[in-house]
């Protein structure tokens, strides 16, 4: 239950009560001037704010339109806008240019000759200098081979006649003698000792 200024004063020393009243009794006189200033500029504000966040929407919007015209036009037209990328030199035999000689393109060479087509001097691989089965041939046995084809060799170590050194089991007489210079890499003396 709430109480009303008068029950306040009740409780309040008579002289106190008499001087509050005095003080603030009455509300104070606003010139309506000096009101309607203060309200002017609140709705100033307000619509400044309002202006401003009415902009970033559109913006906004207009942002993620644009976005989506872009990716549009891009998806419709993927060739034309993609930067160019260092280009390999085309593998030979490569017919179907996957990036890589296999029995795709033996298939492809194999049926372009069938065809009758006209023969692309590309196609000649072995380079007898005309398009013919023996070029499909070599298509086939570049896909299968175990190194492809373009690529160098992988790195091996130096055989002994490389290094100068000769092969110790090829002097070695008997089979155990054999394994003690394979094992120790020197010859082994006659006894069989090292």
């Amino acid at each position: 239950m709430s109480r009303t200024p008068d029950e306040f004063d009740a409780e309040l020393p008579p002289e106190m009560a008499r001087g509050l009243r005095q003080l603030f009794g009455r509300a104070p006189a606003v010139p309506p001037s000096l009101d309607q200033t203060i309200l002017s500029a609140a709705r100033g504000r307000f619509a400044a704010r309002r202006r401003n966040r009415m902009m970033i929407r559109w913006a906004t919007g207009l942002a993620t339109a644009a976005a989506a015209c872009v990716a549009i036009a891009l998806m419709l037209n993927p060739g034309r806008h993609q930067p160019p990328l260092a280009q390999k030199p085309p593998l030979k035999g490569d017919l179907d240019a996957s990036g890589k000689v296999d029995m795709v393109d033996a298939l492809l060479l194999a049926r372009r000759i069938a065809s009758a087509d006209r023969p692309d001097p590309a196609w000649d691989v072995n380079g007898d200098g005309k398009v013919d089965a023996a070029d499909a041939d070599a298509v086939a046995r570049s896909a299968v081979a175990l190194q492809p084809t373009g690529q160098a060799a992988a790195p091996r170590l130096p055989s002994f006649d490389e290094l100068g050194i000769g092969n110790p089991a090829r002097h070695a007489s008997h089979p155990r003698d054999r394994s003690v210079a394979l094992d120790h890499g020197h010859r082994p003396t006659p006894e069989g000792r090292p």
